[in-house]
């Protein structure tokens, strides 16, 4: 066994590579059109089935988006970082916006990272505040 992805970064596999990954983590993404719309912890599973079993950041992304959008602190923060993996500027803008969703949620996390982005923004960094 090996681990394809470590710290950030997108994940890719070369055309036509095997991989083995357990269906438990992907079978909400099966039927996300089935799940209750309201329901934002299957929606975020759902969101989880695109990211860690079928590695498609383009729909996890978008099914985060929308369990967020429904009241899921865990898939806001988790759009927020894959924004951030982005290092765009717009990418940068939207996982504040992530941010914002998942600390109004009451998300620790979110609140925290939130806490580095402004002071990123505002030009402080750790180092220059001290350790």
């Amino acid at each position: 066994a090996f681990t394809l992805r470590e710290g950030a970064g997108a994940y890719f596999l070369p055309k036509d590579a095997e991989l083995m990954v357990a269906l438990v983590a992907g079978w909400p993404a099966f039927v996300q059109g089935k799940l209750p719309e309201d329901d934002a912890e299957l929606q975020m599973r759902g969101a989880v089935g695109w990211d860690v079993f079928f590695l498609c950041p383009d729909n996890a992304l978008s099914a985060y988006e929308y369990a967020a959008s429904k009241g899921s602190a865990i898939a806001a923060y988790n759009a927020a970082m894959m924004y951030l993996e982005r290092g765009t500027a717009e990418g940068r803008a939207s996982a504040v916006a992530m941010l914002e969703r998942g600390a109004a949620l009451g998300d620790a996390k979110s609140r925290a990272r939130l806490d580095i982005e402004h002071a990123r923004e505002s030009g402080i960094t750790q180092s220059s505040t001290g350790p």
